[in-house]
């Protein structure tokens, strides 16, 4: 749906998999410090994703409905990725299975988040309609990049530093 937010931390699953290995309670306080502000992002996006799109009174015969929303909202997931092999970091996905359980087709959230929209038929009507998206993804995330890598740098800053001073030494 968009690029992910990387952060210039190029040990970023090295340290975070140190931390937990040295000391499993400064593993999670360095996953919580970066969740706490990762979230902010997750938590801005399902609010817009649950807002009615600016077309909702597209057509007369339409009541808007919610439950599409509520769907992409409840998929949308922050991540604190620590891969064996590959590249680690904060991410924050919309998944598809509840959309995907809801109208039986997962790429609505994808439609849901492009601007441009989708066709689709009107139910008991027959007629098709344009129904436009709230991009509610990238955007939104894009404002908290800044924040998140900042963030991330401190956490990791910080548990290295504690790392370094439990072994008796410097960074």
């Amino acid at each position: 749906m968009s690029e992910p937010i990387r952060v210039d931390a190029s040990q970023f699953s090295t340290l975070l998999r140190a931390a937990k290995d040295f000391d499993a309670d400064l593993g999670r306080e360095l996953r919580k410090s970066i969740r706490i502000v990762g979230k902010k992002a997750a938590d801005e996006s399902k609010a817009e994703v649950l807002k009615a799109p600016e077309s909702a009174a597209h057509h007369r015969k339409i009541r808007t409905s919610r439950g599409l929303r509520r769907a992409i909202a409840a998929g949308i997931r922050l991540q604190i990725a620590t891969p064996k092999a590959g590249e680690g970091g904060v991410r924050i996905k919309a998944g598809t299975s509840a959309v995907a359980a809801l109208t039986g087709n997962a790429s609505l959230a994808r439609k849901y988040n492009a601007k441009k929209g989708w066709r689709h038929p009107v139910y008991g009507y027959d007629e098709w309609v344009e129904q436009k998206g709230r991009p509610f993804f990238g955007s939104v995330i894009a404002k908290h990049k800044p924040d998140v890598a900042q963030a991330v740098e401190e956490a990791l800053a910080r548990a290295a530093d504690a790392v370094a001073e439990r072994m008796g030494g410097a960074r």
